[in-house]
């Protein structure tokens, strides 16, 4: 399958990488030509575990590319995945002029399918599991879970963080309304739902059936596709992930 991913930040970098290491053809297009160059140099503007042998290995199969090729891209391709920035405005609203300047008409964005998860949103209560930056200040103001807390936020929900290495330097990035925990579980305490964020070892050995138990209900945004969908409906999760169907309760 043909995929485009617009932005080759925090998330569409990932996005990119994942999607090609699972065979499809991938082209990540950024407006930046210097980022793009980079990449295409075989360079990386973000860590992430693993990923730099996963980009690398993924562009010498030729199932991954980089370009600022935006128009030419996307009539290539078959789904398109918008992965830009959304930071606030001034007055406190989200800006979407990046998302709306890239739209193509076939998209799929972050924010849109954890809004579609956990509609409607006023006085919920979200936990976010790992915030998939590094813990330099200055990463995290241009990290893209960064416009997902705000988004949030502005969409009255509560935001429970739980990251050990990020958190000190969070709070100086991070809304004030976001609250902290000391471990997943502590996050998900009468959460009315989860989005993991990162795809740490951590995360994946997760008692599930204790994050359940302490959940007020139990819906789980899955943007890393961490586990295993079949185990999430046992459980008796509501489950979203990337690319899969949904899993929605009876």
């Amino acid at each position: 399958m043909n995929i485009c991913v617009v932005g080759a930040g925090y998330v569409g970098l990932v996005t990119g990488a994942v999607f090609a290491d699972l065979g499809n053809e991938v082209v990540v297009v950024d407006n930046v030509p210097d980022r793009v160059l980079m990449l295409q140099a075989g360079h990386l503007p973000i860590y992430e575990p693993g990923l730099e042998e996963m980009v690398a290995r993924n562009v010498s199969d030729g199932r991954l590319s980089f370009t600022t090729d935006l128009p030419g891209t996307v009539r290539r391709s078959v789904i398109v995945f918008i992965a830009v920035g959304t930071p606030p405005k001034p007055d406190g609203q989200t800006d979407l002029s990046a998302v709306v300047d890239v739209n193509a008409g076939r998209t799929i964005h972050f924010l849109s399918v954890i809004e579609r998860a956990l509609a409607p949103m006023h006085t919920r209560r979200i936990a976010i599991l790992g915030l998939a930056f590094k813990p330099n200040t200055d990463d995290m103001r241009e990290a893209k879970s960064v416009d997902v807390i705000t988004r949030l936020i502005d969409l009255g929900a509560t935001v429970c963080v739980y990251d050990p290495v990020a958190i000190p330097n969070a709070r100086k990035v991070l809304p004030t309304l976001v609250e902290y925990a000391d471990s997943p579980y502590a996050a998900a305490t009468g959460a009315d739902g989860v989005a993991l964020i990162t795809e740490w070892n951590e995360f994946k050995f997760l008692n599930l059936e204790r994050l359940r138990g302490v959940m007020r209900q139990p819906i789980v945004f899955d943007g890393r596709n961490l586990w295993e969908a079949e185990r999430m409906r046992r459980l008796g999760f509501e489950y979203y992930s990337i690319g899969r169907k949904p899993l929605r309760r009876s």
